[in-house]
């Protein structure tokens, strides 16, 4: 879904689409996208491609320090997901967050999450993405409305920096 979305938003506001690791699997079937990969050369994509814990550093690490050169020259920049918030916006930039979901197994399902190691590895992952939320976004979008209301309780996103834009659905095949 959050892939559908990125493009639609790149093709409306004709705009490059910028991924920090490319999957050939998961590529738009259009080929007029112009999709540009965070540092290609870099020795993260290799663990990227691996998911897991891994995944989430690697994309860390892309966002964090590759996207600023990436995205310098861009006044106003929209993100999808949550990597990106590890980006941290030039000051004259403005940033649209767009997020379709806080990540769960931090927190409505961290209950679900079995013994004292695996809570305490959680907290301490949900502590070092939640100091990445402080990084400025201008505006909060979610994609729900219960999306909306674990991004205010979870992360104190204030009412007035959010806003629910429901993601494109095609209905003509319904």
């Amino acid at each position: 879904g959050g892939e559908i979305l990125a493009e639609h938003l790149a093709r409306g506001l004709d705009a490059p689409l910028v991924v920090g690791h490319g999957d050939e699997s998961n590529q738009p079937v259009e080929t007029e996208l112009d999709i540009r990969e965070l540092a290609p050369e870099s020795r993260w994509h290799r663990l990227a491609a691996r998911g897991g814990a891994p995944r989430a550093v690697a994309h860390m690490m892309l966002w964090r320090d590759a996207a600023p050169e990436a995205l310098a020259d861009f006044d106003t920049v929209v993100t999808s997901g949550n990597e990106p918030q590890w980006w941290m916006p030039r000051e004259g930039q403005t940033w649209v967050a767009y997020c379709h979901s806080t990540p769960r197994w931090m927190y409505d399902r961290y209950h679900d999450i079995d013994g004292w190691l695996g809570r305490t590895a959680t907290q301490a992952k949900r502590w070092l993405f939640e100091q990445e939320l402080s990084t400025g976004a201008d505006l909060w979008v979610a994609n729900s409305d219960i999306v909306a209301r674990r991004m205010r309780r979870y992360w104190g996103i204030d009412e007035a920096d959010l806003r629910v834009v429901y993601p494109p659905v095609e209905t003509a095949e319904l």
